[in-house]
């Protein structure tokens, strides 16, 4: 698996909202403690809710599945995309406590696959 990587914005803004370190938040990333909220369409962008120990925050990820690169990350109340519910936070902080991934919905496991297959018919030639 490759390492997460950070984009220059990515990296400026975890500095400026965050008290926890890149390295942090690639574990969480890696440790798949983090609830996969969204996705950009005909991109390979996730949206991943994350909660923050060190800030008492929850957070959003803006993710590259592909390349595994953090495009930038943003306080959950900051994400105007759409509201994020307080249970879902509360989820998020008991995934980091507890230190055990998020099992994904079946619903949202096969949204996912749907958009996969669409992008790849796309790549074929």
């Amino acid at each position: 698996m490759k390492p997460v990587r950070f984009t220059r914005h990515a990296f400026l803004k975890t500095i400026e909202r965050l008290t926890l370190g890149r390295e942090e938040i690639a574990s969480i990333i890696d440790r798949e403690l983090t609830i996969p909220i969204g996705y950009e369409r005909g991109t390979n962008r996730i949206h991943l809710l994350f909660y923050s120990i060190k800030d008492k925050l929850c957070f959003v990820i803006i993710f590259d599945d592909k390349t595994r690169e953090v495009v930038t990350v943003l306080p959950a109340d900051y994400h105007h995309r759409w509201v994020i519910d307080t249970r879902l936070k509360e989820k998020a902080r008991e995934i980091v406590v507890a230190g055990k991934k998020f099992e994904v919905s079946p619903a949202f496991a096969k949204m996912i696959r749907r958009r996969e297959k669409r992008e790849n018919k796309k790549a074929l030639p």
